[in-house]
């Protein structure tokens, strides 16, 4: 069986995680592509399904059971954005850019699924990601999405999604001031 694991690296722009999960590839490739089902862990949208093709980000929290703390505005965790498909390789592998922000060049996401007995190893590697801020929070926020994707499959309660990205990016923010300590000695 496959650990779960995260990767950061600051030098990079680049983020992996990995994650073991209780379904076959077949199962999982549909949370990645059907709207629907993506919409319960990590946001609706359109996927076409080809390289070259458009895949839509709609994110609303309220769509997979979460709802905003009453001190955030509704905006806050609310958007619409557009990528487009790089690798589109059923119950396999998934790639797509991931709008960045201003003239910055969009990053590049691959999720990877290998069946692994009963179950399905999935590495999610995020990267291009050019600031700082982008680089924890992307981390916290794939972090806490793949949690409840596992969730989801195994049919388990999902902790609540901004109490615990609140907590990832704290601690994902310490572990790149941690790296950044480790390379000025």
């Amino acid at each position: 069986m496959m650990m779960n694991s995260e990767t950061l690296s600051e030098a990079k722009g680049r983020l992996v995680f990995r994650r073991h999960l209780p379904s076959p590839p077949k199962t999982v490739w549909r949370f990645l592509v059907e709207d629907k089902k993506r919409g319960e862990w990590l946001c609706r949208g359109l996927v076409e399904p080809h390289a070259g093709g458009r895949i839509e980000f709609k994110f609303d929290p309220e769509e997979f059971g979460q709802f905003r703390p009453p001190d955030k505005s509704p905006t806050a965790y609310t958007a619409e954005f557009e990528g487009q498909v790089v690798t589109y390789d059923p119950d396999h592998k998934l790639a797509f850019t991931w709008p960045s922000a201003g003239d910055l060049e969009d990053s590049l996401i691959t999720i990877t699924l290998t069946p692994n007995g009963d179950g399905t190893n999935l590495e999610l590697i995020h990267e291009r990601v050019v600031r700082e801020s982008d680089l924890i929070g992307s981390a916290a926020g794939w972090h806490t999405h793949l949690e409840l994707l596992e969730c989801r499959l195994s049919r388990q309660m999902a902790p609540n999604f901004f109490t615990r990205h609140d907590e990832l990016e704290a601690e994902y923010e310490a572990r790149l001031k941690a790296l950044r300590s480790e390379r000025e000695t």
